[in-house]
């Protein structure tokens, strides 16, 4: 099983990639000590990925429902399944 959920906040604008777009989300873990944030690269296709383009922003919270994959360059990814806007 390939599933993969998490709550983050975007980054950076949403990427315009054919079919879709690019986000980076930023994720907040603790490790012991302090909260950190994890980037996290996730491709968005589909009707979602036109919803994510034209509703959302730097800054902007979103729950990523997909699971991991890797990209050409051998970096992990998220390819998502569902988004929902919180």
């Amino acid at each position: 099983m390939n599933k993969y959920m998490c709550i983050g906040r975007l980054g950076f604008d949403p990427d315009p990639i054919q079919g879709g777009c690019r986000i980076k989300l930023a994720v907040d873990t603790f490790d012991g000590k302090a909260n950190k944030a994890v980037w996290i690269t996730v491709l968005v296709f589909g009707a979602s990925g036109s919803n994510v383009l034209n509703h959302k922003n730097k800054g902007d919270r979103i729950l990523v429902d997909g699971r991991i994959d890797r990209n050409v360059k051998n970096e992990l990814i998220i390819v998502s399944d569902n988004i929902t806007f919180l």
